[in-house]
């Protein structure tokens, strides 16, 4: 059994929004915070926004949980993988970055068994302005890299 870390208890307002996600309706970004003095899982936002748009509607000022389906056009095809992005600013008290970085395992367990998605990339970031459009394409689409075979050099005098 794989380990899910710390489990705390998901608002409903949480779990709906991460199901509603799953049908690919309306609603493409879901953000989940730590209430830190109940030590809950709540909804802090769930949104459409465009690509160009997300990392603005995303809190910079505190870590945050957040569930995105990244539709776009590669190579002709439609497609739209959902990313998960866990994001914790270097100013985030201590209490909050050990919270949010045990229970992000027990997030992602909890959304795939009990809301049904299928997570396709986990990312994290330091802040949500790290990650745009051009970040999420490398990430689901990387550059093949080209490997150059070693020639040996030819023998002096032949």
């Amino acid at each position: 059994m794989a380990n899910s870390g710390v489990a705390l208890p998901m608002s409903r307002d949480a779990l709906e929004a991460l199901s509603s996600m799953r049908s690919g309706g309306f609603i493409n970004l879901v953000q989940l915070a730590i209430n830190v003095e109940k030590e809950t899982i709540e909804l802090a936002n769930a949104s459409s926004s465009a690509i160009r748009d997300f990392t603005k509607v995303m809190a910079d000022d505190s870590p945050r949980f957040s569930f995105f389906v990244f539709k776009h056009i590669y190579d002709g095809v439609e497609e739209a993988p959902l990313a998960f992005i866990y994001t914790c600013p270097p100013n985030s008290t201590i209490k909050e970055k050990i919270l949010y970085a045990s229970c992000r395992a027990g997030i992602v367990t909890t959304a795939e068994n009990e809301c049904g998605l299928k997570i396709n990339k986990k990312l994290e970031a330091a802040y949500p302005h790290e990650l745009g459009e051009v970040q999420l394409l490398d990430e689901f689409h990387p550059t093949p890299e080209i490997k150059h075979i070693f020639q040996r050099p030819k023998r002096p005098g032949r």
